[in-house]
């Protein structure tokens, strides 16, 4: 997935065995992306991909740029 299409392909990773993953400039969460100074996931974050992806158990390769001016690099 890239980007927001990050966010369905953490979630089915995470729920259903697949060959690997491959994530392109991926969230950690929607509400990190709006609020970069978050450091925590809210309950009603619609995109807590940083919660769900110590679930995958295949192997994830993920691309990011260091100068992404819309989702932070680190």
């Amino acid at each position: 997935g890239q980007s927001i299409g990050t966010v369905p392909t953490v979630d089915l990773a995470a729920r259903y065995e697949v060959g690997a993953v491959v994530l392109h400039s991926p969230l950690m969460s929607g509400m990190r992306v709006a609020f970069p100074n978050t450091k925590r996931t809210w309950f009603f974050d619609a995109f807590p991909s940083i919660d769900k992806i110590p679930k995958v158990t295949s192997p994830v390769l993920v691309i990011h740029g260091t100068e992404d001016e819309v989702i932070d690099f680190s």
